[in-house]
């Protein structure tokens, strides 16, 4: 193969293409946390006596919880930009050993490396190719399509500003950047929706969005349990492209907003309350079963991967440093874990 064939100039434009589109996405996001919501710019209603109290009582922990999720949104940051930029050290080394040149980054040389690497490839390769670095690949793909299941019925419940910006930072970056973000600015909404004694929109899931939804599951679980066999075939890239396009079914569950308070009449009250609490009973039934269906696959794929090595889960543990791209991922899986028990633990 010669010099010219050996290069990828289309993955090195798409590489740094990412780059770009990451801190763009990134901006137009932090940008939309000093934005007003549709809610909070509605007129305020004067709040009851319990209204009054509760909100008083909570108003250390709502204080609270926007800075404990930016935190985490810049622990997870820090802990990405750290892992990634030692797997791009890491590549050049290599490409620069086999050129016989020293190891100091030179800026005439980063473009040719970039040409004469095959980023994605290796990064692909790397985390799927051993059952034990796997099973944290597996769990961080599986956390990101949950949580885009969720993102997209809190999101449009609440109606958050650029909420597809969202998914799209969620393609390019691990889960739990993008996921603190959008807690951060759902806590900030779910305040202005307090203060202005608003109820968020009710949604519900149609039965044919909750059959694509449960087929969209079961497909994702299928491409998974596929990738660590592609590796090293000619497979590979559709295999990891099905994964990415996959991540996409959660925005495209068609939910249905219920009746507003201004839109009842005293004939109408008691039906359109019980229906919906059965809508809204529903939703947290299909989200638990999506839930359900992705622990049950991931403490299968545990066991299976424990048994495969002496050490059993010991071994999971200890690749987790085998490569900064599997560290990436672990630990940002383990970022999104403690956010995600804040949101549901109380805080």
């Amino acid at each position: 193969m010669t010099e010219e064939e050996n290069k990828n100039t289309l993955g090195a434009i798409i590489f740094f293409i990412y780059i770009i589109a990451a801190l763009v996405l990134t901006c137009i996001l932090l940008n939309d946390l000093n934005l007003p919501s549709a809610s909070s710019t509605r007129p305020r209603r004067h709040a009851s006596q319990s209204t009054k109290r509760r909100q008083h009582g909570a108003t250390n922990q709502e204080s609270t919880r926007p800075w404990l999720f930016a935190a985490l949104s810049a622990t997870s940051f820090a802990a990405l930009s750290y892992h990634m930029l030692n797997f791009l050290l890491e590549s050049y080394r290599v490409w620069s050993t086999t050129k016989l040149m020293d190891f100091k980054v030179r800026p005439r040389h980063i473009w040719t490396w970039s040409t004469e690497s095959r980023l994605f490839r290796e990064f692909g390769e790397v985390i799927c190719n051993d059952p034990r670095r796997f099973w944290w690949t597996r769990s961080a793909l599986v956390y990101s399509f949950g949580w885009n299941l969720y993102m997209s019925i809190e999101g449009t419940r609440l109606q958050v500003p650029h909420l597809g910006v969202y998914f799209l930072l969620n393609q390019i970056l691990p889960v739990s950047f993008t996921q603190n973000l959008f807690l951060f600015r759902t806590s900030v909404l779910g305040r202005a929706d307090s203060d202005t004694d608003l109820t968020p929109t009710r949604l519900t899931v149609h039965p044919a969005s909750a059959f694509r939804q449960g087929a969209s599951t079961l497909s994702y679980l299928f491409v998974l349990a596929l990738a660590p066999y592609s590796v090293g075939t000619r497979y590979f890239f559709p295999v990891l492209f099905a994964t990415r396009v996959l991540l996409f079914a959660g925005p495209y569950i068609i939910l249905r907003p219920e009746l507003g308070k201004d839109q009842l009449n005293p004939s109408t009250t008691t039906t359109t309350t019980t229906t919906t609490k059965y809508h809204t009973v529903k939703l947290y039934r299909w989200s638990c079963a999506i839930l359900a269906v992705s622990l049950g696959y991931m403490s299968m794929q545990t066991i299976q991967t424990a048994r495969s090595s002496t050490d059993g889960l010991a071994a999971i543990g200890n690749a987790l440093h085998d490569s900064p791209a599997v560290s990436a991922l672990g630990y940002d899986v383990m970022i999104g874990m403690v956010s995600l028990a804040c949101v549901f633990g109380g805080w």
